[in-house]
């Protein structure tokens, strides 16, 4: 009986062996996908932020758009994987979403029925195949006011958060000026001075503007330029 039993314990060992090493060669074979997957996000300019291990969005615009290139040097059998090929017809979906929310300022009746029917061909293609996806504000935003606000203002560009993320680079100048420690203090200074030169570019003139980087600088010199040339032409 014993014998049984070192038998069976030797048997069962081995197994746990021959299933470790099988592991270790799934994660050998993940790994140097991964390795390639990151080699296509570095050709097309993709790289997680350091500190929060995230794509930012002009990061994910850029894999939207060119995810059958990010995909390509995958192993046939991932390319062929449900949930990778699910998550390409998504992101593809959403890369269509996005093209037509870029497209023109003014909505025609046309264009916003478009629009509402990618919107709800990515939200039913998103409920068929990613039930379980845990819906986040953003998303929430984007499938159930969108379209409210398109339909009033006959525009979605404006319906962004792009112009508060403009704000930041406004605030961390404000913020190098405010030396006190208190935060409450420094945040209310900042508020003040920004509701000061709303009042100041309101009350006096159109001229007024706010400080510009050398890039901004560069290209409203060339945006006028080119008026310029359209004026001188007419």
């Amino acid at each position: 009986m014993n014998e049984n039993r070192i038998n069976s314990l030797n048997e069962k060992a081995q197994q746990e062996s021959q299933l470790r090493q099988k592991i270790v060669d799934i994660e050998n074979q993940l790994g140097e996908q991964v390795q390639l997957l990151n080699k296509s996000f570095a050709r097309i300019g993709v790289s997680e932020k350091l500190y929060f291990f995230k794509f930012t969005g002009n990061h994910v615009k850029k894999i939207i758009s060119r995810i059958e290139d990010v995909v390509a040097p995958l192993a046939q059998e991932l390319k062929e994987n449900e949930v990778i090929v699910k998550t390409m017809n998504a992101l593809q979906r959403m890369g269509y979403v996005q093209e037509l929310s870029d497209s023109k300022m003014v909505l025609k009746e046309k264009d916003q029925e478009e629009f509402a029917h990618a919107l709800y061909d990515l939200l039913n293609y998103l409920i068929d195949n990613f039930a379980d996806l845990n819906v986040k504000y953003k998303p929430h935003f984007l499938f159930k006011h969108i379209l409210e606000f398109m339909i009033k203002f006959k525009n979605i560009q404006m319906f962004s958060e792009q112009s508060i993320e403009s704000v930041h680079r406004i605030v961390n100048q404000d913020l190098k000026r405010v030396t006190a420690p208190d935060e409450e203090y420094k945040l209310k200074q900042i508020l003040r001075w920004n509701l000061e030169k709303n009042f100041i570019h309101d009350a006096l003139c159109a001229d007024f503007t706010m400080p510009m980087s050398a890039h901004q600088r560069e290209k409203q010199s060339r945006l006028l330029g080119n008026l310029n040339e359209l004026n001188i032409n007419q």
